[in-house]
């Protein structure tokens, strides 16, 4: 899906990849907090890995699209230093805090049904990927 999924958004537009992955992720994630059976759970978790690429490589290219130049740079250090963050604030609360997974994964999930809403409602494909087809007036 590495492979895959950014070739897709290059050759296709980076808004339907990065839709389509949210939208899988966010089903995975519902699904996952619903579920009781430990395969179920596993298989859910390796789609959520595979809805990587598409939210991550291709959603950070579609978000630095719509960014100005000057900005392009603050964007990538803020993203790059806020996953580590989370990841160890994650680790810190399931180590000390709370062995319980549901109220951070509810939490990440209302981010993300909110994240792909605004998509759908707001954002159009990107100026830059029709400018680089020639797709403009």
């Amino acid at each position: 899906m590495m492979l895959v999924v950014p070739a897709i958004a290059d050759s296709y537009g980076r808004r339907l990849p990065f839709i389509v992955t949210m939208a899988a992720s966010v089903a995975a994630q519902s699904w996952l907090m619903m579920t009781s059976s430990l395969d179920t759970a596993l298989g859910l978790m390796i789609v959520l890995g595979m809805t990587f690429p598409g939210k991550n490589v291709v959603g950070l290219a579609y978000l630095l699209e719509f960014t100005s130049s000057k900005s392009q740079e603050a964007v990538v250090n803020y993203y790059m230093y806020l996953e580590p963050i989370l990841t160890l604030y994650m680790t810190f609360h399931y180590s000390e805090y709370s062995n319980k997974y549901f109220p951070l994964q509810a939490i990440y999930l209302c981010i993300g049904i909110i994240d792909l809403l605004f998509i759908v409602a707001f954002l159009p494909e990107s100026p830059r990927y029709f400018y680089s087809h020639g797709e403009y007036e």
